[in-house]
């Protein structure tokens, strides 16, 4: 299996608290550690579902922002939302959510599973520039 490769592009502001509407199923959180030895959090993807029982739809807001590791600054956030069944709604919506925050993967993680969310959040991580990364799920 190939590693996975993010790109960067222009910032966007497309994220959305959802928190007061949705449940807060799992939340990721890459923190990184820069030139200097400072560690701080990268980037934060939050996946929401209804309250309701039934609820089906999994929703997904992410948030980049820090320092590329020359330096410069970058900010982009996100969301995306997936339906339905019989797949991995949970990366569907995290993919959705990346690509609305104008971040692109050379792989699609839409469907395919929990651990290619966490390969995608430390590609971004790369593709800041730092190699120092821990990734917290919760």
């Amino acid at each position: 299996m190939s590693e996975q490769i993010a790109t960067l592009s222009a910032p966007k502001d497309n994220g959305k608290n959802l928190g007061g509407d949705k449940e807060t199923v799992e939340t990721f959180n890459l923190v990184v550690r820069n030139k200097v030895g400072e560690m701080f959090t990268a980037v934060t993807l939050r996946l929401y579902m209804g309250r309701s029982r039934g609820a089906s739809t999994v929703y997904a807001s992410i948030w980049v922002g820090g320092q590329y590791s020359s330096g410069a600054s970058y900010y982009t956030a996100g969301h995306g939302q997936a339906g339905g069944y019989g797949y991995c709604k949970r990366s569907s919506a995290a993919a959705a959510a990346i690509q609305s925050a104008g971040i692109g993967l050379h792989k699609s993680i839409a469907g395919v599973g929990h651990r290619a969310i966490e390969d995608a959040l430390r590609a971004i991580g790369t593709a800041m520039g730092y190699s120092e990364m821990l990734l917290v799920n919760n």
